[in-house]
């Protein structure tokens, strides 16, 4: 049993997990930030809407008659509040973690010095030249 990897994989190195571990942090504080701002803008300009929706919906359903005795399951209050921050939170420190492991599996050390990320350009060279080939394919049939 060997005491260390003998990898030549960057995946192995210390000093880049080190830089991963920054770099997702880094994504998730952008999360968290996003997601309190998706909240705050939600809240002021979209529950307005969501209570106009539910106030047509309730009408529509007591004008057929199909009037519902049961009490919900969670408030509108809470939905409103607590439910959605906590589901902005959620989704936004999700994407930034995605984000930041995107970003981090780019090679790049965040400083925006080091080597250039070409490799970043090679799935989209690719979509190009896929879409431009079936646009061919389409013209020329």
């Amino acid at each position: 049993m060997t005491a260390a990897t003998s990898s030549g994989s960057r995946a192995t190195d210390r000093g880049a997990s080190a830089v991963v571990r920054k770099l997702l942090v880094r994504g998730l504080a952008a999360g968290l930030v996003g997601g309190l701002a998706y909240f705050v803008f939600a809240y002021l300009f979209g529950e307005d809407a969501v209570e106009a929706a539910i106030a047509y919906e309730e009408q529509t359903a007591a004008a057929a008659g199909d009037v519902s005795a049961e009490a919900p399951l969670v408030s509108r209050g809470i939905q409103s509040t607590l439910g959605l921050g906590v589901a902005a939170m959620i989704y936004g420190v999700a994407i930034g973690g995605v984000v930041g492991l995107a970003y981090a599996s780019d090679g790049s050390d965040g400083s925006g010095r080091g080597r250039p990320r070409r490799r970043s350009l090679r799935p989209a060279s690719s979509l190009q030249r896929a879409t431009e080939n079936s646009a061919r394919a389409v013209a020329n049939p």
